[in-house]
């Protein structure tokens, strides 16, 4: 098993050298040293990965050797060969091997005997020291007759595992008896297993035994499954195998075969020991199946039930699948899908599988298959997201030419951005200030991970649509933002990873911003601005990297005792991709505002002048950076509650002058209050007031604030959703006296007004 030997000799006829063994899925080196005795004449040939010699007379050799793994595992060997006529015997007086758990060690010395009338091996024993016990012997002759006996009690399957380097750990123990007879071209089986506590590639197996014999190019088995000590499973087979050391043509034979799967009793718990990514199954399962006519065109009859299930599917997240019923039929070359459904979330949010598939061509199987569902929640995952579904999709077809329609509904969901690992937010006295960009670093998260090549390369996806309802938000720590329109599943080629070059099912088109909010930090500074329009567009990457295109704004309030200002307003630019977004400060109003002055507004509520004049009052900056960040605060953690989003805005301070109270006074009269309520999947309304009337009361002398009724201060804007493509909108807007405090209210750049009321008709067009 070696790509490369390489020894020495030495004047004492003694070879030394190191052997590379790649037999074993990550490479092995070990050593080897030969000292040879009693050579009378001959030559002796060494090449790379061969060791020929044609040594007469006969020959002795005390060999040891060792070797090593990757994986932890060693072994050390010591043995005698012997050279006499034409028969080799090697004797091994011991071996020993240590895996991560056990060490392995032979009972008794074995030999090994070869020659040209067959091979011969006495009875070989290894025994663990932590459990476990192997036990081999057989000959075979000339005439090419067989006869080995196996057998291997309570074997720790973890040292299986690790000798086979498997990727999954495995558990549990293995216990063997096999007895092989007959000749090389037509040998002779009896066999008889059980696996105990198991656990391979994943699947829990808590007791398998199985029993049969192989004879005359028909295998012959029955197996049994059990579960808590009580059967669970039972199937008996008849298969015709060519079993043969050196078969002639498919070892499938193409004749009669017949098998038989019974179970009753065992439930749907069965289901967990087959498919590793289902957990917690409970409820009623019965198979009933038979199978017969051959490798190539099998038959197969009976009927599948399930009732009353229960169970969780990892790739769903979070979801519980409650009410799980099965009705599937076997029909000989077909299989009806009579039922297969299932509730997650509220009492009627179901999702329900008919069709058939047709097995003619085992190879190229052809279906049709409808999947249908109503408020369903079909994935709940914190890292990505959170849907409810309604809608049905249609596969027709065969595996080698399917066809792909239909689409869903988003009743109800929560887009997931993922955490941002690393936020870079560039000093203030860098020029680039303000250019602020988020980077991440996100494992691949895929509509479907790749699956049968064939079935994927010629899939065709007609029409798709996955449609965003009223209540479908993108929120991270930062943004939560209410997202409408559609977006069209499509397919594409993995253009890295493993699956690289492979079709894969991903999401084209742009997704509309309605509504929402995006919180800006920076570094102490927190400020939640408002989404006024953007989008969030798909172009065919499985990775679902969309870019991002949002603006959202922030009023920076001003209310001065002097006299109204206008309000200072500051932009956001949401851009970049969803693996790596961008955010880019501006003003809507002045192309000339300054960097430095916009991040001033944000933090202080006044221009850069007011923190770096000569006149600066650090007092009133102090007080306005607090209080607009409390406010920040407060709205993040009152949203999700009555209000599904809370803004709390405050206004820019005059000078302190020693007056506390003139200060709380100036700052309830400049703060507003916003609540924002998705009330139905059709009505949005949102609440603004002011709290001029809460600052006269703390300040009732400090300036000549509005007399106006309490109820002047309160906006109100309602939405209402005609249809998907089509809302109507309409909203009540307070007077400039009520929103700035002031009677007198009045500002170069602007005109006061009175109470408004205005009335909007939305219409989104497609192309």
């Amino acid at each position: 098993a070696g790509t490369g030997l390489l020894l020495r000799t030495t004047e004492a006829r003694e070879l030394r050298g190191t052997v590379a063994l790649s037999a074993l899925p990550d490479s092995a080196t070990g050593s080897v040293t030969m000292r040879l005795d009693g050579v009378r004449s001959g030559s002796l040939a060494i090449s790379e990965g061969d060791l020929r010699a044609d040594l007469l007379g006969g020959w002795q050799a005390r060999v040891s050797g060792r070797l090593s793994a990757p994986s932890g595992v060693e072994a050390r060997l010591l043995a005698d060969v012997r050279r006499r006529a034409d028969t080799t015997i090697i004797r091994f007086d011991s071996l020993r091997t240590r895996t991560a758990s056990n060490a392995w060690r032979l009972e008794r010395p074995g030999t090994v005997t070869m020659s040209a009338d067959g091979f011969g091996l006495d009875t070989v024993v290894l025994a663990g020291a932590r459990g476990g016990r192997v036990a081999a012997s057989g000959r075979t002759t000339t005439g090419d007759t067989i006869a080995v006996n196996l057998r291997a009690d309570a074997v720790p399957l973890a040292d299986v595992g690790e000798l086979l380097q498997a990727r999954d750990p495995m558990t549990g123990t293995a216990t063997l008896r096999a007895d092989l007879r007959g000749t090389r071209v037509r040998p002779d089986l009896f066999f008889s297993g059980m696996l105990d506590g198991a656990t391979i590639a994943g699947m829990p197996l808590d007791r398998v035994e199985a029993d049969g014999r192989y004879a005359d190019r028909r295998l012959t088995t029955s197996l049994a499954l059990s579960r808590g000590g009580v059967p669970a499973l039972h199937a008996d087979a008849s298969l015709p195998l060519d079993l043969a050391f050196e078969p002639e043509g498919s070892r499938f034979l193409e004749e009669p075969l017949s098998a038989r799967i019974r179970t009753d009793s065992a439930g749907l718990a069965l289901v967990e020991s087959f498919l590793p990514a289902v957990t917690g199954a409970r409820g009623g399962l019965r198979m009933d199946v038979d199978a017969n006519g051959t490798w190539r065109h099998p038959r197969f009859t009976g009927s599948i039930t399930v009732t009353d299930g229960a169970l969780a599917f990892r790739p769903m997240g979070a979801v519980q699948l409650q009410g799980v019923v099965a009705d599937i039929g076997l029909l000989g070359d077909s299989i009806a899908v009579r039922r297969v459904a299932a509730r997650s979330g509220p009492a009627r949010a179901t999702a329900e599988l008919t069709g058939a598939i047709s097995l003619r061509d085992p190879e190229d199987p052809a279906f049709a298959l409808r999947l249908d569902a109503q408020g369903f929640n079909a994935i709940d995952d914190p890292r990505l997201a959170d849907l409810d579904l309604t809608g049905s999709l249609r596969l027709a077809g065969r595996r080698s030419a399917a066809v792909l329609t239909g689409g869903f509904t988003v009743d109800r969901g929560v887009i997931r951005l993922p955490e941002l690992i690393q936020k870079r937010v560039i000093s203030l006295d860098d020029a680039n200030l303000f250019r602020v960009v988020d980077t991440t670093a996100l494992a691949n998260r895929r509509l479907l991970t790749a699956g049968d090549s064939l079935f994927m390369n010629n899939l065709a996806v007609r029409n798709v649509q996955i449609r965003m309802g009223p209540d479908v938000w993108l929120r991270s720590d930062e943004a939560n933002i209410n997202l409408g329109g559609s977006v069209a599943v499509t397919r594409t080629r993995v253009a890295n990873g493993p699956s690289a070059g492979r079709w894969q099912l991903a999401l084209e088109g742009p997704l509309q911003t309605v509504r929402g909010t995006y919180r800006l930090s920076l570094g102490p500074v927190q400020r939640t601005f408002a989404v006024q329009d953007g989008d969030v567009r798909f172009y065919g990457d499985p990775d679902l990297n969309a870019t991002l295109n949002i603006n959202a704004l922030y009023t920076v309030r001003q209310v001065s005792q002097q006299g109204a200002r206008p309000d200072v307003r500051v932009r956001v630019h949401i851009g970049g991709t969803r693996l790596s977004p961008t955010a880019e400060l501006s003003s809507p109003d002045s192309g000339r505002v300054t960097q430095a002055d916009l991040v001033s507004y944000l933090a202080t509520g006044g221009p850069s002048t007011a923190i770096s004049g000569p006149s600066t009052d650090y007092g009133s900056a102090a007080y306005q950076f607090a209080l607009s960040t409390v406010g920040t605060y407060l709205g993040g953690k009152a949203s999700g509650g009555i209000c599904d989003d809370v803004q709390i805005s405050t206004a820019s301070l005059d000078a302190l002058g020693g007056q506390l109270r003139s200060v709380g006074g100036q700052a309830l009269q400049g703060t507003r209050f916003n609540c924002a309520k998705q009330v139905t999947d059709r009505i949005f309304v949102r609440l603004d007031a002011g709290l001029c009337s809460v600052g006269r009361l703390v300040d009732p002398g400090g300036s000549a604030a509005s007399q106006a009724n309490i109820t002047d201060a309160f906006g109100v804007k309602l939405d209402y959703r005609l249809s998907p493509d089509l809302t109507v909108s309409g909203g009540i807007e307070p007077p400039t006296s009520a929103v700035y405090c002031r009677d007198d209210a009045s500002a170069r750049g602007f005109a006061p007004t009175p109470k408004q009321f205005g009335l909007d008709l939305v219409r989104l067009w497609r192309f």
